[in-house]
C-alpha cells in the first residue's frame, strides 16, 4: 500500500509539471520510481502467497502477465489521452497550414521538425507552443494515473487483509506449504 501511495505522490509531483522544471520532472520519477520498488515486489508477493507452492511457477508468470499487458495498456491509453489533449490544446501560434500544419498537429516531434524549418521566432514559437501543449496534456493523464494508484492503496488496505484473514490463519497456502513440508523433513545428523 505505502509503494502505490508513493507512486501516487511522484504522478502528482508530475502533474504539476511545466516545461522548464527538470528538476520537478526529476523528483517525481524518483518519488515515482521508489514507490515502484516498494510496490512491484509486494504485488507479486501477494500473488505467490496465494499459489500452491508447487504452483509457484504459475503464480510467477501470472503476476509478469499482469504487469506486461497493464504496462502495455497504460501506456496505450496514456498516450491516447495526452495525444488527445495535445491537439485539443495547442493554440493558434502553432496552427500552421497544409503539411506543416498536420505534422504540428500530429505530434511534438513533428512541430520540431517544422520549427527547424521555419527558423527564427516563427519556428520558436511553434515550438514552444507544441511543447506547452504536450506538457499541459500530461497533467490529466497523471490525474487519472494517480486515482487509480490511490484506488489500488486502498484495494490493497481493505481486500487483502480480508483475504488473508478468510485464509484461516493469515497464513497463505505457499507459506503454509512451506511450513508443513519442512516439519515433515528428516532432521538432520
Amino acid at each position: 500500500m505505502f509503494g502505490l501511495l508513493l507512486c501516487a505522490a511522484g504522478l502528482g509531483v508530475l502533474a504539476g509539471l511545466q516545461v522548464e522544471d527538470e528538476a520537478q520532472a526529476l523528483w517525481g520519477l524518483a518519488v515515482f520510481g521508489f514507490g515502484m520498488g516498494i510496490a512491484l515486489p509486494a504485488a507479486v508477493d501477494a500473488i505467490l502467497m496465494v499459489s500452491a507452492a508447487r504452483q509457484a511457477g504459475a503464480g510467477s508468470a501470472v503476476a509478469d502477465v499482469g504487469m506486461q499487458v497493464g504496462g502495455a495498456l497504460g501506456i496505450a491509453v496514456s498516450g491516447s489521452v495526452i495525444a488527445t489533449f495535445y491537439r485539443d490544446d495547442l493554440p493558434k501560434t502553432a496552427q500552421l497550414p497544409g503539411e506543416a500544419g498536420e505534422a504540428v498537429r500530429e505530434s511534438l516531434a513533428g512541430a520540431s521538425v517544422v520549427a527547424q524549418q521555419l527558423g527564427g521566432d516563427t519556428g520558436r514559437r511553434v515550438l514552444e507552443a507544441a511543447q506547452q501543449s504536450f506538457v499541459d496534456g500530461f497533467a490529466p493523464t497523471l490525474i487519472i494515473a494517480v486515482g487509480v494508484a490511490v484506488a489500488g492503496a486502498l484495494a490493497t488496505a481493505f481486500i487483502l487483509p480480508r483475504a488473508r484473514i478468510a485464509d484461516g490463519d493469515g497464513i497463505g497456502q505457499a507459506e503454509t506449504a512451506v511450513v508443513h513440508n519442512s516439519t515433515d523433513a528428516p532432521a538432520a545428523s
